[in-house]
Formats: structure tokens, C-alpha cells, sequence
């Protein structure tokens, strides 16, 4: 693929023909007058376009064709001035060259425009920058939606239980755990088609396996995903969520206090002081344990399993992490990530 090749010198000559296409794009205002899904669906088609143009050149048949794709996507976000010189080196046309300008510029129009309807929606464009649009620093990304969910100053009451930074972090994973079910709610009456074609490119670029790429449903799939990502927070559907987190952290304290009357706290593993269960439940429980640490050593090594050990021990999250060796962002991304509903 295109990063393993030699760097080259790029001649004047084609640094001039690569600016002088990227100024003649004058940008369409006809975006501002095309509703939500429309806008959406104009983003998918462009960007599925470049990701074909680009796969065509780059594909490697050993090469896992996820890998490829995700190889182009990122290339096709960028399009640099050495970007584009590889392909050409790969034989792209000046023609195709010039697609591929005007079309990532038609893309940034479009994201132009969706970020100005996102301005709207604060907990939208908070959402949408940490799930998907691949922000430049995921920290900055995180405190901009504490920020929005009208979090980022809560303080712990109880710090030997939970720090600061772990309250906040409760109250980001309930944030998502939400979007996450809003998401299913919405997407599960959607009748989109499983294939959805595209019209034929206006140039000319090599064949790509037919076999090998199901693009007629690679774009259904994007489809359905950047939808489901981008109309909800569009609409301002998740604008209801720093009311939902509140309630959250409410039901949070309030259990924290009848267990605090109630007696002695009971840990996870606490065994001396579980109740009685029957053997079928504690057999689900034990599975449902095992499960985890395969998964989080599946995904992320032995340190996850460490931090997963000391959690259930009764650390806090800060404590685990610092057991496991990992940042306390790390240690919330591993909680994060395990809660998320798995698929078969």
C-alpha cells in the first residue's frame, strides 16, 4: 500500500496542476437547502466515491480487503499533495487526479455544512466528535462533552469509594450507554436497502475484484452507520442527555445511601457476605466473568486483565489502572468498551 513505497521529489510542475485544481473549486451552497438525510446521504456517495477511486489503484489481493478499505478511507481524508503524487506514480490520470480534488472538496462542503447545523446541538457535536469524526486529541474530545453534559466540575462525596475523574467518567459512560439504545431504537424500523449502487464514475480507473468488493453493499452498510451516528444528533435528539445523566447520578447517590444505611457495603466478589444464590445463577455469574477477562485479553493484553482484577477486588479505577500499569483514560476506555452491547 502507499505507505510502504519511496519517498519521491515531486516535480513544480505537478504542485502548480494540484493547486490550480483545488482554486478553481468554487463551493456549492446547494448543501444549505438539503435536509438532514439528504445531507447525509450526499456525504456517504462522495466519500464512497473516493474510497473506490483510491482502492482501485492501492489494493493488494494478499492484503485483507478491510485493511485496504481503511487504508483508503484515511487517505481519502487527507489527500495530501504526496498522496495524490503516489497515485499518479500508480498511473491515476490527470482526469482522475482532478476527480479526486473536486470530490474531497464537495466532501468538505458537506461536513462544512453539517458542522454548522451541529453548532445547534452542543451535545450532539460532543457526541459525534468522540464517537466518529476522529478528533485530533480524544482528551480534548472527552472534556468538551463532560463540558456539554454539564459534568466536567462534579465532585465525589465519598472519595475512598470513587475520585472525582471516576464520577465523571460514571456519568460519561451513562451518556453513551444511551446513545448506544437511542441508536437501536431509531435505526431497528429503518427499511434501507441491503445494496444501494452508485452511479458510474465520469473516469475512467482499473477494475476492482467484484469478488473481492461488494461496493453496492459497503455503501449500504456506510449508510446506515453514518445515519445512525449524524440524524439523531442533527435533530437534537441528544440534547436531552445532561438532564438523563443528572437523574442517572441521582438514582447513583441515592443507592449509595440505602446501602450505606443498610449496613456494610458487599463488593462483587465478596463471598462471605453474598447472598445465597442457586447453582445454575452462580455457574452465569462465573461464565459471564471468564467472558470479560477473554474479551478485555482478546483486545487489549494482560494488563486489561490485571485492571479487571483489582476492579473487581474492590479498586477504584484510578487504583486499578495504576495496578495495571495503564493511564486512568485508558482504564475508563476498557470499562467503556466492555459495557457496549457484543455482537455475535
Amino acid at each position: 500500500m502507499l505507505q510502504d513505497e519511496e519517498h519521491c521529489t515531486i516535480e513544480p510542475e505537478f504542485v502548480a496542476f494540484v493547486v490550480h485544481t483545488y482554486n478553481r473549486y468554487q463551493r456549492r451552497h446547494d448543501v444549505a437547502t438539503c435536509d438532514d438525510a439528504e445531507l447525509v446521504g450526499r456525504l456517504v456517495g462522495l466519500e464512497a466515491n473516493l474510497c473506490l477511486v483510491i482502492v482501485s489503484f492501492i489494493d493488494t489481493p494478499g492484503a485483507p480487503w478491510r485493511t485496504v478499505y481503511r487504508h483508503a478511507a484515511v487517505l481519502a481524508g487527507v489527500l495530501s499533495l504526496e498522496v495524490l503524487d503516489r497515485l499518479r506514480r500508480r498511473g491515476a490520470s490527470g482526469d482522475v487526479l482532478g476527480f479526486l480534488i473536486w470530490t474531497r472538496r464537495a466532501v468538505d462542503n458537506v461536513l462544512h455544512e453539517i458542522l454548522r447545523r451541529l453548532r445547534a446541538t452542543p451535545v450532539g457535536l460532543a457526541i459525534v466528535a468522540v464517537r466518529s469524526l476522529m478528533p485530533p486529541d480524544d482528551a480534548v474530545a472527552l472534556r468538551q462533552l463532560l463540558r456539554a453534559l454539564r459534568v466536567s466540575q462534579l465532585t465525589s462525596f465519598r472519595p475512598e469509594k470513587e475520585s472525582d475523574e471516576d464520577l465523571r467518567q460514571d456519568a460519561l459512560a451513562s451518556a453513551l450507554d444511551f446513545v448506544d439504545r437511542h441508536e437501536r431504537e431509531i435505526t431497528a424500523p429503518w427499511t434501507l436497502p441491503d445494496r444501494i449502487e452508485l452511479p458510474a464514475l465520469p473516469v475512467p480507473i482499473p477494475g476492482v475484484d467484484a469478488r473481492r468488493w461488494d461496493w453496492p453493499a459497503l455503501v449500504a452498510s456506510e449508510t446506515h452507520a453514518t445515519a445512525a451516528l449524524l440524524l439523531p444528533a442533527l435533530r437534537g435528539d441528544l440534547e436531552a442527555l445532561p438532564e438523563k445523566v443528572r437523574l442517572a447520578l441521582r438514582d447513583h447517590f441515592e443507592s449509595w445511601n440505602a446501602q450505606k444505611r443498610s449496613g456494610e457495603e458487599v463488593l462483587f466478589d465478596d463471598s462471605d457476605h453474598a447472598s445465597p444464590t442457586d447453582v445454575e445463577s452462580d455457574l452465569a455469574r462465573r461464565r459471564a466473568v471468564q467472558d470479560f477477562y477473554a474479551e478485555a485479553r482478546r483486545r487489549w493484553g494482560d494488563r486489561a486483565c490485571v485492571f479487571l482484577d483489582a476492579l473487581l477486588r474492590g479498586r477504584t479505577v484510578e487504583e486499578a489502572s495504576k495496578r495495571a500499569g495503564v493511564s486512568r483514560q485508558t482504564g475508563h476506555k476498557y470499562l467503556r468498551e466492555l459495557k457496549r452491547p457484543r455482537t455475535k
